[in-house]
């Protein structure tokens, strides 16, 4: 996953740079930046992303809005309510969101009552910013598809004894060792990160992973590694974490419920389809007193 948190004074930087980005939801990403560098879409709505498990998300905002940078900044695995409701709790201790808060984006906009209820919060404690999905058009499907076959090729062309597998709980030390992340207790850290959440790796002869990705705790795709030997060969590809496509249509991106004119530029630009189906961006502050973080308004 990758996130884009940029700060006004470098906003023409980073403009560019996404611009140049190379990826399969590049061609809904550079529309909606142009869009943004003309002023027919605000700050704050430039995003794709894939919904319920994340592949990409490009978001521009103003950096203060994230002045406290201990603070989560969190996808999430869960699909249901139940299975909300089941880990919520676990990650609510584990991750300490009582004391440091969450910026929890594109989830099901039904979990912030199970929020309120286990973090015993009221309503006005929580700001919950409301999206519809939207289902990309064929371009979009086109890259994907042509997508699947670069996917396919690279399985044909993997060496003799190489195979693509997922990670063990063994592979802890391996994976903590390729990971710049700094914690305690670090390799336990990634043996009950294997254990709970989907991963992909591609392994050696010798059954040693060279290449892998991971779903982090906040159910975030990441991670990704390739060994320096076997880089250029397609491998992320294969590491790629996907997301669950049986649900549902798997959403692209979302647009915020009150902005009509938002709605109409992505129909009529790229021929996008909005969802009745929402998400919500839930949004918890301890640290200071709650303020609206750039939702994007109505422009109808």
């Amino acid at each position: 996953m990758v996130v884009e948190v940029v700060s006004t004074e470098n906003r023409e930087t980073a403009l560019n740079i996404l611009m140049k980005q190379n990826d399969p939801y590049s061609l809904v990403v550079r529309g909606m930046i142009q869009n943004v560098l003309n002023g027919t879409i605000s700050e704050g709505q430039v995003f794709s992303d894939s919904w319920p498990n994340f592949r990409n998300i490009v978001c521009l905002h103003d950096s203060r809005e994230y002045s406290n940078f201990d603070t989560d900044f969190v996808t999430w695995h869960s699909t249901t309510v139940d299975d909300f409701a089941l880990f919520f709790p676990e990650m609510v201790a584990v991750r300490r969101w009582k004391q440091r808060g969450f910026i929890m984006h594109y989830v099901r906009s039904d979990f912030a009552d199970i929020i309120l209820a286990v973090m015993r919060l009221s309503p006005s404690e929580l700001q919950v910013n409301t999206f519809q999905l939207c289902v990309a058009g064929k371009e979009h499907e086109e890259k994907m598809a042509k997508l699947q076959r670069k996917r396919a090729e690279a399985i044909q062309q993997l060496p003799p004894g190489f195979k693509v597998d997922k990670l063990y709980a063994y592979d802890a030390e391996y994976v903590s060792q390729m990971q710049s992340r700094k914690m305690p207790d670090k390799v336990n850290y990634y043996r009950w990160l294997l254990k709970k959440f989907p991963t992909q790796c591609v392994r050696n002869e010798q059954g040693q992973p060279i290449a892998f990705s991971l779903t982090y705790d906040s159910g975030a795709a990441g991670g990704l590694y390739v060994d320096p030997e076997y880089r250029r060969r397609g491998l992320s590809l294969l590491v790629e974490v996907s997301p669950d496509k049986t649900q549902m249509p798997v959403p692209f991106g979302a647009v915020a419920f009150n902005n009509q004119r938002s709605k109409n530029l992505q129909i009529k630009y790229f021929g996008i389809q909005i969802l009745e189906q929402t998400v919500s961006w839930i949004i918890y502050c301890p640290y200071k007193e709650m303020e609206e973080i750039n939702a994007p308004k109505s422009k109808i």
